[in-house]
Formats: structure tokens, sequence, C-alpha cells
């Protein structure tokens, strides 16, 4: 065994410990993520993002694989669970907190998982095995935390959960799970690559090894498969709803001095809102909105689609006429 390979397989099994500064990085990651998700700010997710140490687990899951260490794996895997739990129980609990809360927009950017989520964590993963061999790529971890967190989307499922909105909380955990087991799966190749191979070392191991590494690309399968069909209806779902904001600046336009500031849509369980700020000299009457409700196209199957419309009233203010 090289000394490089000996430093790394050390480095990962320290990073494994459940101690207090695991748990105190990871529930003041969680706390600074929550703040940022309920305030709608980008900036103090990424904080978060740099704080948490729930990448490490992962690594260490991907190791015991190639080296076909057992004890190595159950630690992992009990350290990964046991952040998880944490993370989550304290979005919860922040969630009650703000039990009106209406989800934002970094909330909701957690919700909906496609492939592009998977390659990424499945690249950044096998980026941070390998990040492992040096020192001077020690800033690409930083990177891979940013690129792939897991307490951001864990997080907004425990604040979805205390809403009890339970379908977009799922799309969070769904996200986690393809960070996970993508992180993973990048991990192993990683690794595989810089020569961790203590797996082919007897027979018994390289049977159980092979055995949980196609486990592991198994349930990567599944899940690419899951977030293909997400993805297809998430393409028709933005798709639709930018025909709906064309026909609708389009149906407003027909009045004079009138148009449309803004629209933004809110999804539910089988049911879109739309909501959307007018600028105009008078308010729309009743027959107006008809109007503009019947301009806009149908929604998919099974799906409402329900419409709010709120009047910015503009004053036109002649100025003062010029001395003669």
């Amino acid at each position: 065994m090289s000394d490089f390979h000996a430093s790394v397989r050390a480095n990962v099994r320290e990073n494994l410990a459940l101690d207090q500064p695991f748990v105190l990085t990871n529930l003041c990651a969680t706390i600074i993520a929550c703040c940022g998700l309920v305030a709608d700010s980008a900036a103090v997710i990424v904080g978060a993002m740099v704080v948490a140490t729930l990448v490490a687990p992962i690594t260490g899951t991907a190791l015991a694989l190639v080296d076909g260490d057992d004890r190595l794996l159950r630690r992992a895997l009990g350290t990964l669970t046991a952040g998880v739990a944490l993370v989550f129980a304290t979005g919860v609990a922040f969630g009650t907190l703000y039990p009106h809360l209406p989800p934002g927009r970094e909330i909701l950017a957690r919700t909906a998982p496609n492939l592009l989520d998977l390659l990424v964590a499945l690249v950044s993963g096998a980026i941070g095995a390998y990040a492992m061999q040096s020192s001077r790529l020690n800033s690409a971890l930083v990177g891979v935390a940013i690129a792939v967190a897991l307490v951001p989307p864990l997080s907004a499922a425990g604040i979805l959960a205390s809403l009890r909105n339970w379908e977009s909380a799922a799309g969070a955990l769904l996200l986690v799970a393809t960070n996970v087991v993508a992180i993973h799966v990048g991990a192993l190749l990683g690794l595989w690559l810089c020569g961790f191979r203590g797996v082919l070392q007897d027979s018994t191991r390289r049977h159980r090894g092979l055995l949980r590494t196609a486990f592991s690309m198994a349930v990567l399968i599944a899940l690419a498969s899951v977030l293909a069909v997400h993805t297809v209806r998430l393409t028709r779902q933005a798709t639709y709803e930018a025909n709906v904001r064309q026909a609708l600046e389009q149906a407003v336009s027909r009045y004079p001095g009138a148009y449309v500031l803004d629209a933004r849509f809110i999804r539910g369980a089988r049911r879109l809102v739309l909501e959307a700020s007018l600028i105009g000299p008078k308010p729309l009457d009743p027959g107006e909105v008809d109007a503009v409700e019947r301009a806009l196209p149908a929604p998919p199957s099974g799906i409402h689609l329900e419409i709010s419309l709120r009047h910015l009233g503009v004053d036109a203010i002649a100025g003062a006429s010029p001395p003669k």
C-alpha cells in the first residue's frame, strides 16, 4: 500500500467520526440554509453549502466498496444516516417557526430534480475523489460542496414537511437521494481510477464488492429513469407556462395602456396558480378578465389552472406649461 493511499484512507476514516465537530458543522449549516431558504437568499444558502460536511461519509461508502471493507461501510452509513436525520429534523423544527410561510423560489428550486442534477452530482463525486490525491486540488473540494450540496434540499424538505406540503417535500427528498447516489457512484469510479482497489486482494471480497457496486449502479439507473420521466414532465410544464405568459401578454395588450408587469406560477397537487401583476390606467372589469382567461391555452390533462390578477394603477401627470 503506497503512502498516498494510506494517507487518503486515514483522512477518510477520520472524517467519518460522528463527533461534536460533525454535529455542530451540519447543525450550523442547516440553520444557515434554513435562513437563506426562508429569506430567499442564494448567497446565504451558498454559505451553508461550504460549512456542511455531509459529503465525507458518502465518500466513505465509496472507499468501503472499492476496498471491500464492511466495517468502514457500516461506519460511513451510520454517520451519513445520523447526519441526514439531524439536518431533516432541524429543517422541520425551523419550519414550525413559520407555519404560514409560502414557499419561495429558493425552496421550490429544490423540489424539481432532473437529469442534469444527476449528471452534476456524478461528475462532482468523481472530481471530489480525484481531488483528494493532492493538496493542490483542495480548492476543487469547495466547488464540489457547492455543486452538490445536500443540506439545502434536505432543509427544504424539512420545512415543506412541517408545512404539510408533502408533494414538494418528496421532490426535495428525491433531489437528496439523487445527489447521494450519484456522488457515491462518482466517488467510487474516481477512487478506482486513482488506484484504490483493495477489493481485489481476495476472491470473497471481490465477489461481495462487485455485487454491491452492481447494486449501486442499479439504483443509479433507477433514479435516472425516474428523473428522465420527471424531466420530460418539467419540460412540458415549462413550455406550457411560457405559452401562458405569452398569451397573457397578448390578451392584456389589447386594452389601451395596459401591460403585464410580472407573472409567476405556483405549483401544487394537480393545481397551477398564475399570479400576474398588471399595469394600466384602470382595472379590468369582470368581462375583460373573463376574456383574458379565455385567451389562455388550456392546461394539461388533470391540472386545474387558477388565475389571480392584480392591478397597479398608473396616473398620468402633466408637466407645467413653459413660460411665454
